[in-house]
């Protein structure tokens, strides 16, 4: 018997038309959005990069931006030059422009026609890298963790191993060598002991990573926001894995580093709060008032109302951008998203929430599971 899965992939160099791709995704159960089409600026860098040959010995050539304004990107691709009988050197023989408005690109130099040309094969097309991003994707939405620090291999618990089998069906459908491999992890103590170690490595690795950023916001309160939301992540991972491993998971460290995490940048919030924003004369701020409340239940009975007709658990970006289309709902907040993320977090910390977890950052509602 299993109790997860270890997954690994092949992804050489690939193009597919960015329709294969979306029609793949939507056939397996994910959305468009799940592999976004690449933008204009994506596929100008992608083609100026297809002449880089960092590995030649003797025609060597590199890419670099040489230089960006608020309007304009400028790409060189560099050619490796003998300038000596014991010196070599790089000159921009090729010069790209974009402009950013208006996604037109003029080129000039040796390879100018055939950036061109490889531009054109670039246009409309999902590459490897996006195949890539859309299985590091898969692996947050399944609460995976890396078996070893490099990365490489993850493994996946069992409840979440169905999305595995979809995305490997995508990679099937796009029509590439991609491949996607499964390995069944044995149910015993050994293995359980190992995918511990593994969570609390990635956990403890994050929170250091997470402490740095904060600790270097200055003026921001949006930003520290952002790593109090991948605090609640982890957190969120450490209870996955609580009920995965059971005994084998000696959490209670790695909760107090949690905590002591929280707390550092509660404070650090605090301290930016006081910094820009002055307090109220009365003393009643919107949580005082009540309206952050009201506001809160209104956004979650609009996603009700969304996964209702939807008919199915939805991630929490996308519940954000439903309810507005919908109409049903339209908040004063900068970020719709995290907005959403927030109240529906909270509102599974009460006792009686309408809402489960299905998967990282994935909702539905309890009667319908």
């Amino acid at each position: 018997m299993s109790f997860g899965v270890n997954i690994w992939w092949t992804v050489p160099e690939l193009r597919v038309p960015e329709q294969t791709a979306k029609e793949a995704l939507v056939a397996n159960g994910f959305e468009e959005r799940d592999m976004p089409s690449p933008s204009r600026r994506s596929e100008v860098s992608r083609a100026a990069h297809y002449f880089q040959n960092r590995r030649g010995k003797s025609n060597r050539r590199i890419t670099e931006i040489a230089n960006e304004t608020a309007g304009t990107v400028t790409y060189g691709i560099l050619d490796q030059k003998q300038e000596g009988t014991d010196e070599v050197g790089f000159s921009q023989e090729t010069t790209i422009r974009f402009t950013k408005e208006t996604g037109h690109v003029h080129a000039e130099g040796t390879l100018a026609d055939d950036y061109l040309i490889a531009l054109s094969q670039f246009c409309g097309m999902v590459t490897d890298q996006d195949v890539r991003t859309f299985l590091r994707k898969v692996i947050r939405m399944c609460y995976g963790i890396p078996k070893r620090p490099s990365g490489g291999i993850y493994f996946i618990p069992e409840r979440f191993s169905f999305l595995v089998e979809s995305a490997s069906a995508v990679l099937k459908a796009m029509g590439t060598s991609a491949r996607l491999y499964v390995e069944r992890v044995q149910d015993g103590e050994v293995e359980r002991q190992n995918v511990w170690e593994s969570v609390e490595t990635e956990i403890e690795a994050r929170i250091a990573e997470t402490l740095e950023a904060a600790e270097r916001i200055e003026k921001r309160a949006s930003a520290v926001a952002t790593q109090e939301g991948k605090v609640r992540e982890l957190t969120e991972l450490m209870e996955v894995y609580k009920g995965v491993l059971g005994e084998e998971a000696k959490y209670e460290d790695i909760a107090e580093k949690l905590s002591d995490a929280e707390k550092t940048i509660a404070s650090k919030m605090k301290v930016i709060q006081a910094t820009v924003t002055p307090p109220s004369a009365s003393g009643n701020g919107s949580n005082g008032s009540g309206r952050t409340r009201n506001r809160k239940s209104k956004r979650l009975d609009a996603a009700e109302k969304v996964i209702r007709e939807e008919g199915k658990a939805l991630d929490f970006r996308t519940l954000a951008r439903l309810v507005e289309e919908k109409g049903y709902y339209t908040g004063r907040a900068q970020n719709a998203e995290i907005s959403m993320n927030s109240a529906l977090v909270q509102d599974l910390k009460t006792e009686n929430s309408r809402f489960v977890r299905t998967g990282r950052g994935i909702y539905g509602l309890a009667e319908m599971q």
